[in-house]
């Protein structure tokens, strides 16, 4: 594998998984930048993180 094909796979995979990660994040009340920027960073393990932290309870519902 050269290095283009190497750094093209690398920048799919974190805008991947930085953008799974944002979505959940999202429908959890969580910050979208936040975990975003999480999952480029730390990708399948941010993913773990964001579906194992509860949803946020905004208190809407008074």
């Amino acid at each position: 594998m050269d290095v283009a094909t190497f750094w093209t796979l690398a920048f799919v995979y974190w805008l991947v998984f930085g953008g799974f990660c944002a979505f959940i994040g999202s429908q959890k009340g969580r910050s979208t930048l936040g975990w975003f920027i999480s999952g480029v960073l730390f990708g399948f393990l941010a993913l773990i993180a964001v579906i194992a932290v509860p949803r946020l309870d905004r208190g809407d519902d008074e």
